[in-house]
């Protein structure tokens, strides 16, 4: 269903061979990891690895579902010309919504999220996109921090521009990477060893360009583990 919701999508547009191109390719590793933990599961083995192997083909479907749903996102802002839905935003009201939507994700880790803003600085923008731009920031920096720690949200407004600063004490991003990583399908390792499907950040570009937004990754002066980034999303109050 999900794969038919895309291929409706892209119809007839003549960038469709790219994005099946590409979801042909990223779809080739989870595939193969969930026939293989079928294929042994007809095979008599402890239950703590059928679990195991069950687990696999779990988290493979997830990250199926995931590479579809992100692609679909992509493609709908990568091909849209201007803004719709522009209104008004309190941006202190739009941060506790995010903070609260990834709350229940942190508490399982012991993560606090800590929004340090208090001036209710008015924006405009669509709040549905903006929302989710600044929530795949805030879920990456959850995914990529250890157990227990600190993520802060901040925002400092200079001039005609505001700018949300969302910081982790992770494991921060090597320069080699910073200019890759808002690249469609660049992923960094993670802790846990689990693949990411590369497009979050590459959908917070999109939403940035089209609010005219600018974005900048620098490391964690602050961390108390001397480790961790910051993205800086800088608007536009005019």
């Amino acid at each position: 269903q999900a794969l038919e919701s895309m291929r409706i999508a892209l119809d007839g547009k003549s960038y469709v061979s790219d994005y099946v191109q590409t979801l042909t390719h990223e779809l080739k590793s989870p595939i193969a990891a969930i026939r293989g933990a079928s294929e042994l599961l007809n095979e008599d083995m402890p239950e703590a690895d059928r679990a195991r192997f069950l687990n696999n083909i779990e988290n493979e479907t997830q990250r199926m579902q995931e590479l579809v749903d992100r692609l679909l996102e992509l493609a709908s802002l990568e091909y849209r010309p201007d803004l719709d839905d522009i209104q008004p935003i309190n941006l202190h009201e739009l941060l506790l919504d995010v903070v609260d939507s990834l709350l229940p994700v942190a508490q399982k880790r012991q993560i606090t999220i800590k929004l340090n803003e208090e001036a209710h600085h008015q924006i405009s923008g669509n709040y549905f996109l903006l929302s989710k731009a600044i929530t795949n920031i805030v879920k990456n920096a959850v995914e990529f921090s250890p157990d227990e720690a600190e993520i802060t949200i901040s925002t400092v407004k200079r001039d005609n521009t505001i700018t949300i600063n969302i910081c982790d004490q992770g494991q921060g991003i090597p320069d080699y990477a910073k200019d890759k990583i808002f690249e469609r399908f660049y992923s960094l390792p993670r802790p846990d060893g689990r693949k990411g499907s590369g497009l979050g950040l590459s959908f917070v570009k999109e939403i940035a360009s089209l609010h005219h937004a600018e974005i900048r990754i620098s490391d964690n002066a602050e961390s108390k583990q001397s480790t961790g980034s910051c993205i800086s999303f800088e608007l536009s109050t005019q």
